[in-house]
């Protein structure tokens, strides 16, 4: 490393804040590949500006790629370091290194310290030093104190009060042998009937955790960063790796506006969940829907956009809810049998409800009379409308009870 020590320096001043960049938590990775440096050796110039002594890692990473700065971010997330200091190569563009790579902050703040020639030029150097300001989302922290008992008095009262009941959630949801889908399945359902979607509370406090993991998990009510971030706490305390992905999502309506939602990897595949898109608004108690559970890049990105870059392909076709439940429709003859077999499991229910996937649907080929031969006391039936020629298809029964 080449350092030309000079007493003038400029500082600049770099941020990354919630709404640009926030990203979600990735399974502890080993960071011995990149390389470090003892601060002791680390020549700099003299400055009140970025000061050494405050540094309490004892050694500082030297970066050359932006895999190298997202080990280096994960290597300190372990003890929730919230100031350290890393060693950049000059040539790596900062700003775009961190918004491509999943780092779970909320925000990230860096000052930076460049030597400068006698005529106050920056001087040509290959390394910078770069001291960071980060603060971690909600679940990371939980969910790093899980895993590390020693760092619960890191934690905020609210924040300990989520450990506690994420462990409680956990505790009755998950039993031994459950398969990772199994595990998925439940936290997914969890979170679905015990939260409501909403941007606006009465009380001061819960307003102030409708953006974070808390509001879902100790209040039952927040927005889709809420609804992820839980998502992600969960199956991270039963070893299922969860990643926070943020992007742009779009309504039945056309509309579009920033979204989370999650990546999930199940039997070594990676699939996509909404599990907010997946809880009906306004909300309907008891109600679940699996329209967004075990979705590909191809068929998610039909109303979700996200940075191809930054998160794993999601491929996965096998754990897909309806798939793997044999609720996977290609034709109308396979339609008929589908909904025939879910009524007849119903068949001592007032109201049977059954939901399925259905490909290529036509309205037109696709009768639904047939559900009159199955049942003769039929009050009421509805079904819901496919925004496209694919998708989760509900039919609801009402019936007489005679």
């Amino acid at each position: 490393m080449k350092m030309v020590s000079k007493v003038s320096v400029v500082l600049t001043v770099g941020l990354i804040a919630e709404g640009i960049m926030t990203s979600g938590y990735n399974i502890h990775a080993d960071s011995d590949s990149t390389s470090r440096i003892n601060k002791e050796n680390l020549t700099m110039p003299d400055a009140d500006t970025l000061n050494l002594e405050t540094v309490e890692a004892e050694l500082i990473f030297m970066i050359d790629t932006a895999e190298d700065l997202r080990r280096a971010f994960q290597d300190q997330s372990f003890d929730l370091n919230e100031v350290f200091f890393l060693n950049i190569n000059a040539s790596l563009d900062l700003s775009q290194a961190i918004q491509e790579r999943d780092m779970g902050f909320l925000n990230c703040q860096w000052r930076t310290q460049r030597p400068v020639d006698e005529n106050g030029n920056i001087t040509d150097v290959e390394y910078v030093l770069h001291m960071f300001t980060v603060e971690y989302r909600d679940d990371v922290k939980v969910l790093q104190a899980y895993r590390n008992r020693e760092l619960i008095d890191r934690l905020t009262a609210n924040e300990a009060a989520m450990l506690e009941k994420a462990e409680s959630i956990i505790s009755n949801l998950i039993t031994h042998g459950m398969s990772d889908y199994d595990k998925v399945l439940a936290v997914h359902d969890y979170i679905v009937l015990n939260g409501r979607y909403s941007t606006q509370s009465d009380d001061p406090l819960i307003q102030e955790s409708l953006h974070g993991t808390e509001g879902i998990l100790l209040h039952g009510v927040g927005v889709c960063s809420s609804y992820s971030g839980t998502m992600c706490l969960l199956l991270g305390m039963v070893n299922v790796e969860c990643i926070f992905v943020t992007g742009i999502g779009q309504n039945k309506n056309g509309l579009t506006g920033l979204h989370s939602w999650n990546k999930v990897m199940i039997d070594g595949m990676w699939y996509n969940f909404d599990v907010t898109w997946d809880d009906p608004t306004p909300d309907n108690p008891g109600v679940v829907s699996y329209a967004y559970f075990g979705i590909t890049d191809e068929i998610f990105s039909a109303d979700h956009i996200w940075n191809n870059d930054v998160y794993p392909a999601a491929n996965g076709v096998y754990h897909n809810y309806y798939r793997y439940n044999g609720l996977f429709s290609h034709n109308y003859e396979h339609f008929r049998d589908i909904i025939t077999q879910e009524i007849e499991m119903q068949d001592n229910n007032l109201e049977i409800q059954v939901s399925l996937y259905v490909e290529n649907y036509d309205s037109s080929e696709y009768d639904l009379n047939f559900i009159f031969d199955l049942l003769t006391d039929i009050k009421s039936a509805s079904h819901t409308r496919l925004r496209d020629s694919s998708g989760e298809y509900t039919i609801l029964i009402k019936r007489t009870g005679n």
